[in-house]
């Protein structure tokens, strides 16, 4: 970017060929002679990924793959700064992507699938570190750029990046930044919920929008809806029993699976099934919406400070269960 001379950003314009909303009509690679060397130390495989303990070594691993791979093909994908040239930048993303996506789904519960805890000790980073130098280091809680827009980064506070580049369409003349949606960090849902990709293996989940409800939060809101979110990955449709698929069947107890009846004081209703499009036969998520209602606020008189219900739900022969908890303690 070319600042010419002028801290107006109207007045700023891209060296020739590199404006992206212009690119070159050429792309160079420089593929090396053989086959990727996948599997090696220095280019780890799908499975040394896939089984990547926590994210901290799942990261490592995929920067060693990813540089790998920039590497192999070469050309304009060899440069940080032409390599969007080249389509195959998208195949190579895309997989990462899918990857990525696997990776989350083979947690242990969903702590992979939120962004409180998606990213483990990296949780929680904020940004830092000067664009025009070259040395910029995004935390988890940066605004994502450059969708966010060069003024997303608040230059009188610590723990942002500075001397952010305008590019188009997220500046001037489309101004896209200013969008709804897209002051977003890396611990958004719609960042960390993975796409439902056809390599994505079975699995039956429930994510938690509200796990903890208190006896003085009930007394003004007992209906929360959408409070919990039961999701088939990768299903089809016939899987599941049909298009639309079928309610699930549903239980609530106390303390533990096959503990005592608590339909009576929560009431757990599942709205209609969210499906992604496609065929009867079509891998897709499929994902219920799942309403807690506290019917009987009495329940709180029934325990000294806190106790937990265990909500079980099944479709079909596939089903998947969770705890929330009622509290006395002021919900924070």
């Amino acid at each position: 970017m070319n600042h010419n001379g002028s801290s107006d950003p109207a007045n700023w314009s891209y060296p020739a060929g590199y404006n992206p909303a212009d690119p070159p009509k050429t792309v160079v690679r420089a593929k090396q002679t053989g086959a990727p060397n996948v599997g090696s130390a220095f280019w780890p495989s799908d499975s040394d990924l896939l089984n990547a303990p926590d994210f901290q070594t799942f990261d490592s691993l995929m920067n060693q793959a990813h540089g790998s791979a920039h590497g192999y093909i070469g050309g304009n994908l060899g440069d940080q700064h032409l390599l969007f040239r080249d389509p195959f930048v998208f195949f190579l993303h895309s997989n990462i992507d899918r990857l990525w996506a696997m990776w989350q789904r083979r947690g242990n519960g969903t702590e992979r699938l939120d962004g409180a805890t998606a990213y483990g000790s990296e949780g929680n980073t904020k940004g830092s570190g000067n664009v025009e130098f070259g040395d910029p280091n995004w935390g988890t809680l940066s605004p994502l750029e450059p969708w966010a827009g060069m003024n997303a980064q608040d230059q009188n506070t610590t723990g942002v990046v500075i001397n952010m580049m305008p590019i188009r369409p997220w500046f001037a003349p489309e101004n896209e930044q200013n969008l709804p949606g897209t002051n977003k960090n890396s611990q958004d849902p719609t960042v960390v919920f993975p796409p439902s990709y056809d390599t994505v293996p079975h699995s039956a989940y429930i994510v938690h929008e509200i796990d903890t409800f208190s006896d003085s939060q009930v007394q003004n809101q007992a209906s929360y809806p959408g409070a919990l979110l039961l999701v088939f990955d990768g299903f089809t449709l016939d899987e599941l029993g049909g298009n639309p698929p079928p309610a699930p069947t549903l239980s609530v107890t106390f303390d533990s699976s096959g503990g005592p009846d608590a339909s009576a004081s929560v009431q757990v209703a599942a709205e209609a099934a969210l499906t992604e499009g496609g065929g009867p036969d079509t891998p897709q998520r499929i994902t219920y919406p799942l309403d807690i209602t506290i019917v009987d606020p009495n329940v709180f008189n029934t325990f000294l400070d806190t106790r937990f219900v265990v909500i079980e739900a099944s479709v079909s022969r596939f089903s998947a269960s969770a705890f929330i908890q009622l509290t006395k303690q002021p919900n924070p």
